[in-house]
């Protein structure tokens, strides 16, 4: 693919390779201008269904504007292969981003902000929708879930917080806070300080059991009730009951 001339697009270099999709940069030979062409896979070409798909991501993607999103161009298709003509954005993959590749320090990317993306991420797919908990826990391979709702009323701010057992949708903890938005910076930190605390306890209480019921087989390993007890938590925590 690479120097062809698709369209008016000349195609420059590959650019990444996913399970949807083949991205190339390239010139818009009218516009004299970069752009990213996504296409889709071979083995797809035979698909309606996964055609289908392709235009219905693009379409999906044209109806938002964002700064965080890419601009759709155009939706295509030359000599049988369909293409989506995207903006061109300079940048790293999250891959090296994650590395430090390219990066002035070339440090890997501290936990905290490779987490927060991971979030992102992950929670995305699930904004703006109604989504049962436990299908969401499934999807994301957790047992546990932290669900939260903000409203507002003039000054005043009500904010909620319930961790939720995926398995059995029970809450293991809520709290409310209300509080006046004076200034939201500190009331986020408050807020996410007393989260983190509070999951801690919860959180940490099976750690804790598993860490003392082998604490205890270390000392005496023909001890039945360590191994019981090590039973009882594998069978409440870590059972697949999938």
């Amino acid at each position: 693919m690479i120097g062809k001339t698709i369209s008016h697009y000349k195609i420059i270099e590959k650019i990444g390779e996913g399970g949807m999709g083949i991205v190339y940069k390239a010139e818009d030979t009218k516009l004299k201008r970069m752009v990213a062409l996504k296409f889709l896979p071979q083995h797809f070409l035979s698909s309606g269904e996964e055609k289908s798909r392709f235009i219905q991501e693009a379409q999906a993607v044209a109806a938002l504007n964002h700064t965080n999103i890419c601009t759709i161009h155009e939706i295509d298709e030359h000599d049988g292969q369909t293409f989506i003509a995207m903006e061109y954005i300079e940048g790293q993959s999250l891959k090296d981003k994650i590395a430090g590749v390219g990066a002035k320090d070339p440090s890997p990317l501290p936990v905290e902000e490779a987490l927060d993306i991971t979030i992102q991420i992950a929670t995305g797919q699930f904004r703006e929708k109604a989504n049962d908990i436990q299908d969401i826990g499934k999807k994301l391979k957790v047992k546990t879930i932290l669900e939260g709702s903000v409203r507002k009323s003039g000054n005043r701010l009500r904010i909620t917080a319930q961790l939720i057992n995926v398995d059995d949708g029970y809450h293991l903890w809520s709290e409310r806070f209300d509080r006046e938005m004076e200034d939201i910076f500190a009331i986020q930190d408050e807020i996410s300080m007393t989260i983190v605390d509070k999951l801690k306890v919860n959180l940490l209480k099976e750690e804790k059991a598993k860490a003392n019921a082998l604490r205890a087989i270390e000392i005496d390993d023909m001890l039945a009730e360590a191994y019981t007890s090590l039973g009882w938590i594998n069978y409440l925590y870590d059972w697949d009951w999938t």
